[in-house]
């Protein structure tokens, strides 16, 4: 991944992710409407204007809208919202992070939790077990796909 610190308004932080082949954008402590017109205007650079920036950003595809990442303070309900209708509705690649500093004695901490997409929205890994059961066999009562029964103890009818 390579950086480019505050190349215009509203973008803190630009950067070209190489394994996506796509430019992100990081926009701290910024209200919807700066951050959509830094995309908008982002999406609007030439090849020539993406490597006077920073040479790497040349990879990037001219035109692309770039994947955005709000990171501050707890979002408002209203931006979030949003977001959200923006990502379901019109395929805008967003997340959104609260980041806020902590005090544990003489440390300072920094805690960063991604707050959209909402961790339930999030796809669930498959049931490995359930994938794995064994077959019942004639005769047996089915279990219940991803659960068991303990073994049979020995001298027990």
């Amino acid at each position: 991944m390579s950086l480019a610190a505050a190349p215009l308004p509203g973008v803190d932080v630009l950067a070209f992710d190489e394994s996506a082949g796509r430019l992100a954008l990081v926009a701290v402590d910024a209200g919807l409407a700066e951050v959509l017109t830094a995309a908008a205007t982002v999406s609007a650079l030439h090849s020539e204007q993406l490597t006077a920036i920073h040479e790497v950003l040349a990879a990037a595809m001219p035109g692309a809208s770039p994947r955005i990442l709000l990171v501050g303070d707890e979002p408002a309900p209203e931006l979030l919202t949003t977001v959200d209708w923006l990502v379901r509705r019109h395929g805008l690649e967003a997340t959104a992070h609260h980041v806020r500093t902590l005090r544990f004695g003489s440390e300072r901490l920094l805690d960063v939790a991604r707050v959209y997409p909402p961790a339930e929205s999030r796809a669930e890994a498959p049931d490995f077990f359930a994938a794995v059961a064994p077959a019942s066999t004639p005769g047996s009562a089915a279990s219940a796909p991803g659960s068991s029964a303990p073994p049979p103890r020995a001298g027990v009818a």
